[in-house]
């Protein structure tokens, strides 16, 4: 299946779209997959969300695809590098026995991630934000929640389009999205909230949505991987079988469009 054609034609149409809603905008940063090949073909399709990017006009995932290719070092020196890694790492548990795996293990499995792994996971991915045009360093909670109210078809039809088997987002439930999207049940909300797990539900379908910190945090990066590793066993044990049915979705359906 031509994979990169079908996403190509739905992603410009998307675009568009979106130009259409911002037609004042000084700089463009689109997003998506970054490559529909390598996504198609995952078994696991992870989705991460975050707030936005800044800069000159660029295409977030075009840049990220070229990073891999040349053999750069992914992200260069950005703050959000070691968490994205170290998240994508542990969400690969998912296609594992994710209840057994020891403290030990889990260590070790973290610390064993290389970067031209990192390369090639990153290829299987949609990496997208909630503010695609004239973002900044640090925006305000009232802005990017009056631009995810504007963009929310967008980001649904995104979504939608993906199919992603888990959704991470980068802090940006309460005070943004909590009000925009329809949520379902909760998977996984302990007293802490260092990491929760809704059920973000789109056109009928239903996501597992992971609310972490942002990744350019402080918050300590092996805490934080350990909590996202703890807050999926609990999701297994309270749900057996949860995950595994999350492997194998199929993405880029004209249904899902």
């Amino acid at each position: 299946m031509d994979y990169f054609n079908k996403h190509k034609k739905w992603d410009i149409t998307l675009q568009e779209e979106y130009k259409r809603l911002w037609p004042n905008m000084e700089r463009f940063n689109w997003d998506g997959v970054v490559s529909p090949e390598d996504y198609a073909k995952a078994n696991i399709k992870v989705m991460f969300l975050n707030r936005e990017t800044y800069g000159d006009d660029y295409n977030i995932n075009e840049a990220i695809k070229k990073e891999i290719d040349n053999n750069l070092v992914m992200f260069g020196n950005n703050p959000i590098k070691v968490k994205t890694k170290n998240r994508l790492r542990v969400l690969s548990l998912l296609e594992k026995d994710v209840i057994t795996m020891s403290d030990s293990d889990f260590e070790q499995y973290l610390n064993s991630y290389s970067e031209e792994d990192f390369r090639k996971d990153m290829l299987k991915v949609a990496y997208c934000n909630i503010k695609k045009s004239d973002g900044n360093e640090k925006s305000s909670r009232r802005n990017l929640y009056e631009c995810a109210l504007r963009n929310k078809e967008i980001l649904q039809k995104q979504i939608s389009f993906f199919n992603p088997s888990i959704i991470i987002g980068g802090n940006i439930v309460d005070g943004i999205l909590e009000k925009i999207m329809e949520w379902g049940d909760d998977l996984y909300t302990p007293e802490s909230h260092y990491v929760n797990i809704f059920t973000l539900s789109v056109n009928g379908e239903e996501y597992p949505f992971v609310d972490a910190y942002h990744p350019s945090s402080r918050k300590n990066n092996y805490v934080d991987s350990m909590e996202l590793f703890r807050a999926l066993q609990s999701v297994e044990r309270d749900h057996p079988g949860y995950w595994k049915s999350r492997c194998g979705l199929t993405c880029f359906s004209p249904d899902q469009a």
